[in-house]
C-alpha cells in the first residue's frame, strides 16, 4: 500500500505548502507484513514486498517474472 506522510521539518522558512518536498512524502508498505520497503510487486491484487510475493507465488516462474509497481 502507498501512504503519503507529512514530514514537516519546521525549517524556519516561509511554508511552501504543496511545493515543499517534506509535505507529502511517499512511503510503500507491504499489504501482508506491513513492512516499509523501497519496491512493491502486484500479485493477485495485493501490493507485496519481494519476500511475501515469493512466499505467496511459491512458483519459480512467477517469482522470476515479477515486475515492480511504478508510482510515477
Amino acid at each position: 500500500m502507498i501512504q503519503y506522510v507529512d514530514e514537516c521539518v519546521a525549517c524556519d522558512r516561509p511554508c511552501l505548502g504543496r511545493a515543499c518536498p517534506y509535505r507529502s512524502v511517499k512511503h510503500l508498505y507491504c499489504d501482508r507484513c506491513n513492512t516499509e520497503v523501497d519496491t512493491l510487486y502486484l500479485l493477485d491484487g495485493e501490493e507485496l514486498c519481494r519476500d511475501c510475493a515469493e512466499e505467496v507465488a511459491n512458483d519459480e516462474y512467477i517469482t522470476e517474472s515479477l515486475e515492480e509497481i511504478r508510482y510515477d
